[in-house]
This record gives structure tokens, C-alpha cells and sequence, in this order.
């Protein structure tokens, strides 16, 4: 019987542990978006109410692994300061349901659009569940 060079003896053993290692980084994570739990729906400013100014802004929210608002930012503008500063301040009272890879919650960013408009004196763009447009971006941990 041939002897097999002490390398190629060990590449059964190799082989095996090597699968060890990398299976579990080939097995899909399970990744659950973050979602709302709690909203408190903007105030119309008044003085925007009395001019007619309608308008959308988007905000870039950072939501952390207990589910806070921890940083609320302007992402695009509605074109008027007391708009954009009345979703801010709605936003920041919000609560969520953080962001989870195989069930660990993890901080996330998320987009979520505001919409004033006169006719229904202000409608939320993003209904109680989250929607593809409304891009929770959360599908890894922040760095």
C-alpha cells in the first residue's frame, strides 16, 4: 500500500473542520426590519395652516436597539424651516420596534416620510406597519 504524504492524510480532518467553521456563515441570517410600536402624529404649525404651505420631508432616523428615536436628521426637506421642524419634533417622540438579526436587536437607520397637506391637516406617509418605501435600512448593525 502506497504512503500518502503527511499533508494529504490530514486533508479528511482539514476538510471537516474547515466545514465546521464556515457552515454557519453560509446559513441565511433572519433579519426583521424595524417597525413602529408608537407614533404621536404631528402638529400642523399654525402659521403654515393660515399661509397654505403644504409639504413632505424626510427624515433619517437612527433607531436604537431599545427601539428609541436616537437621532432624528433631515434627509429631504419639505422646502419650509416650520414644517420640517414640526416632523422633527414628532419623530423624536416616536417608538419602535428595533430592528432584529436571529431575534438580536440591533440599532438601524430608517427613512420616513411626512406629508402636510390642508385638506386632511396632516397625514403620516407611512402607515402602523412598515412599507418597502419607506426603506428601513436597518438590515445590519451600525457601525
Amino acid at each position: 500500500m502506497p504512503k500518502f504524504p503527511r499533508a494529504a492524510r490530514l486533508w479528511p480532518v482539514l476538510a471537516l473542520a474547515l466545514y465546521g467553521v464556515v457552515q454557519p456563515a453560509l446559513t441565511p441570517l433572519r433579519q426583521e426590519p424595524a417597525r413602529y410600536a408608537a407614533m404621536k402624529k404631528p402638529d400642523y404649525p399654525p402659521e403654515a395652516l393660515l399661509a397654505g404651505i403644504e409639504g413632505k420631508t424626510v427624515l433619517k432616523v437612527l433607531i436604537s436597539a431599545s427601539g428609541a428615536a436616537s437621532r432624528v436628521e433631515v434627509h429631504q426637506s419639505s422646502g419650509h424651516p416650520s414644517l420640517d421642524a414640526a416632523a422633527l419634533q414628532s419623530v423624536q417622540q416616536f417608538q419602535f420596534i428595533p430592528a432584529k438579526t436571529d431575534g438580536v436587536a440591533h440599532a438601524s437607520w430608517a427613512r420616513i416620510p411626512i406629508g402636510f397637506s390642508i385638506e386632511s391637516r396632516m397625514a403620516l406617509l407611512c402607515p402602523s406597519t412598515w412599507l418597502p418605501w419607506c426603506r428601513a435600512e436597518g438590515a445590519a448593525p451600525t457601525r
